[in-house]
């Protein structure tokens, strides 16, 4: 009995030790493949998130007028964004093997920018709201 709960233990150790090391985000993990998986985990977070903000605005609105503004806003600021991070950094050919992080870099830290925009939108109560 006490053979197989050692078995045990050290199976489900083993399993533990392998999901910690299969995490990207994990200290200690610098190479270039971790750190792209790793970006792509914080951009879709961000990404969802910019997403349920845009929604809660969205159905925040009793005139068509604001509907469209927002929409236009953030088509723009999408562009925006994209325009900027390549100013910053780069074309991917001038950019080289790090351009990649450089630029994904930037475009998670341009989103999770306009979450904090958002997110005071979504907070405001007063007259002065955008809306």
């Amino acid at each position: 009995m006490k053979l197989i709960i050692f078995l045990v233990l050290i199976s489900l150790s083993s399993v533990i030790y392998a999901q910690e090391n299969d995490d990207p985000c994990a200290p200690g993990k610098y190479d270039r493949i971790s750190m792209l998986k790793c970006q792509n985990i914080s951009i879709e977070r961000t990404d969802t998130k910019l997403n349920q903000l845009y929604q809660e605005l969205m159905n925040r609105f009793k005139e068509a007028k604001n509907v469209k503004r927002l929409r236009k806003a953030q088509r723009a600021w999408l562009k925006f964004i994209e325009l900027d991070c390549l100013y910053e950094e780069g074309t991917e050919s001038e950019g080289g093997r790090e351009w990649a992080l450089t630029y994904r870099a930037c475009i998670d830290r341009h989103k999770q920018q306009r979450v904090k925009e958002l997110e005071t939108f979504v907070a405001c109560t007063s007259n002065a709201c955008p809306y």
